[in-house]
């Protein structure tokens, strides 16, 4: 299929591989972690992605991605994925302060709030 291809890449490969990307499509029923909507959106690819975990905070719907409920249909998400295409946006500086060093003292933050 042309629109289709699955790769197996090392971790660090990931920016190479990343480039011959437009859309990043997560079709998560449940989103455990951001990493990789973050790496892919700091690779300035344009996220279709179910509205779960920390999406909706990280993507304005039709700015800097797509959200979708999960269980939408086939002509949903196709729907947003023709946008996402066609949608310019420079994504990676919508997220630039999210660094390693962001998200251990995001962690910490958060720790520390749990532990008192």
């Amino acid at each position: 299929n042309k629109n289709f291809s699955y790769a197996e890449a090392a971790y660090e490969e990931y920016p190479r591989f990343y480039q011959g990307l437009n859309v990043f499509l997560s079709l998560s029923l449940l989103e455990g972690g951001p990493f990789p909507l973050i790496e892919a959106m700091m690779s300035n690819i344009l996220p279709v992605v179910t509205r779960t975990g920390v999406a909706p905070e990280l993507i304005s719907h039709g700015e800097n991605g797509y959200l979708f409920d999960p269980g939408a249909d086939v002509g949903t998400v196709s729907g947003l994925i023709r946008e996402a295409l066609k949608n310019r946006t420079d994504v990676a500086a919508d997220i630039k302060h999210f660094t390693w060093e962001y998200l251990a003292d995001q962690v910490c933050k958060a720790l520390e709030r749990v532990s008192r």
